[in-house]
């Protein structure tokens, strides 16, 4: 028997979290979601498996490893997941920057830069090519292929053939050398040396850049700006989050975001395509909430209207886009399908923020007068729920209160300005169930 949604409501209490930015979201049917302030979803068919040849993009560089995105973070969390067989795999993920488009600002794009992790240590690198201030600590021009002690990697020999020959190749990676249970969030901003002696996360160079040789083990390492205090011009190639060098395993990494240079990167699960409505009409559907002990009332209780338009939906315009949040205490479910009753109608499929089920800009204009109840079913855990809305008849709608705006003109998606300082708040105080900023 299929649980109802209703049910596990009643076993586990349920926080609600008001996410008022993400209410200018999502027509029916979006997977991916971008909210304001620069929040963009990754997925996992965005990771390419090697570096895009000329554009920017994700990829990713494995050995002995997989990575992917799933549900399966600390409390139920969508995240990239990085899959370490043994003490020799290894995961990277890149986001790479295209040449001629490559950030020249590494202040810009660490202000307010941090990422979240869980598992074990995950390392952050800002992978760059760059011009030495002192040009003896160039390329090894005898054999620009072998640096050896003394001179840095050359940026041509690692791919990077449109800077000039003089150019080096560096990966500054900050290493927390830490595990954690749950998620971890590391400031980026910090001018730190990583110190394995002592325990202290930090910064370290994996190849050398001016006077500051390539380190070996966690320790004598420089601070960022002693790095940069030997680069006389640079360019950013790629922002990577990874593990592996001796992780032991089976085991998995995850990170939830990276919030580099004012753009949030959230990692977020995809879609199934939608089932077939577990009912075809009202009939069959009164038959399935009396088989499944669906509680018809609680779920229409517990179900929150959001934004100016249909604020009470004992009265729904059809004519008005309907949005609203309904809690999901399934944790397995990243996306939950909707139907409209009396005839089922597929109205789409939308994605679990927080323990909830956002619905967005949704058109209920094909439902006549009366009663009518919209079913959700959880793609993963095929959970119901119910919630019951009466619908005006044709003509009946009024004009939106507070506000005298005709009923006929609204964009869709659209919140008041104080849903969207409330978003913005749970942005801050809430930081790990939205997004981080990226590039």
């Amino acid at each position: 028997m299929t649980p109802s949604l209703s049910a596990s409501f009643r076993r586990a209490a349920v926080t609600m979290v008001a996410v008022g930015v993400t209410a200018l979201l999502a027509l029916p049917g979006s997977s991916a979601v971008a909210a304001p302030g620069g929040v963009v979803d990754v997925h996992a068919s965005d990771l390419a498996s090697s570096r895009p040849a000329a554009s920017a993009g994700w990829w990713s560089d494995v050995s002995n490893a997989s990575v992917g995105v799933d549900a399966l973070g600390p409390d139920g969390d969508t995240a990239l997941a990085l899959n370490l067989a043994d003490t020799t795999s290894r995961a990277y993920v890149y986001r790479s920057f295209a040449a001629g488009e490559r950030p020249t600002d590494i202040d810009a794009l660490r202000a307010g830069a941090s990422y979240t992790y869980a598992g074990p240590n995950v390392n952050f690198q800002f992978e760059l090519v760059f011009r030495p201030a002192d040009s003896s600590y160039g390329p090894n021009p005898t054999d620009p292929a072998a640096p050896g002690n003394d001179y840095c990697d050359s940026a041509n020999v690692w791919g990077f053939t449109d800077v000039p020959e003089t150019w080096c190749y560096t990966v500054l990676k900050w290493e927390p050398l830490a595990a954690s249970a749950g998620w971890a969030t590391v400031d980026l901003t910090a001018d730190t040396a990583v110190d394995s002696s002592t325990g202290t996360g930090g910064w370290r160079s994996q190849k050398r850049i001016g006077t500051w040789p390539k380190v070996g083990a966690f320790s004598g390492s420089g601070t960022f700006s002693d790095y940069f205090a030997q680069i006389a011009e640079y360019e950013v190639t790629a922002i990577v989050v990874g593990a592996g060098s001796g992780t032991a395993g089976p085991t998995t990494a995850r990170v939830s975001d990276i919030t580099v240079g004012g753009v949030s990167y959230r990692f977020a699960a995809e879609p199934a395509a939608p089932a077939a409505p577990p009912a075809a009409d009202s009939t069959a559907l009164a038959d399935l909430i009396d088989a499944e002990g669906i509680d018809v009332a609680a779920d229409t209780a517990q179900f929150v209207p959001v934004g100016l338009a249909n604020a009470d939906i004992s009265r729904v315009d059809p004519t008005l886009p309907f949005a609203g949040d309904f809690p999901w205490s399934e944790p397995s479910d990243a996306f939950v399908d909707v139907y409209s009753y009396s005839t089922a109608s597929f109205l789409g499929t939308f994605a679990v923020v927080g323990g909830t089920v956002q619905l967005r800009g949704v058109d209920l204009s094909h439902l006549a007068g009366g009663t009518h109840h919209v079913l959700f079913r959880g793609q993963t855990s095929g959970a119901l729920g119910v919630v019951q809305v009466t619908v005006l008849a044709a003509g009946g709608g009024a004009e939106l209160a507070a506000t005298g705006a005709p009923t006929g003109t609204i964009v869709v998606g659209l919140v008041s300005l104080a849903a969207l300082l409330a978003g913005v708040g749970a942005l801050i105080l809430g930081r790990r169930q939205v997004a981080r900023l990226a590039v």
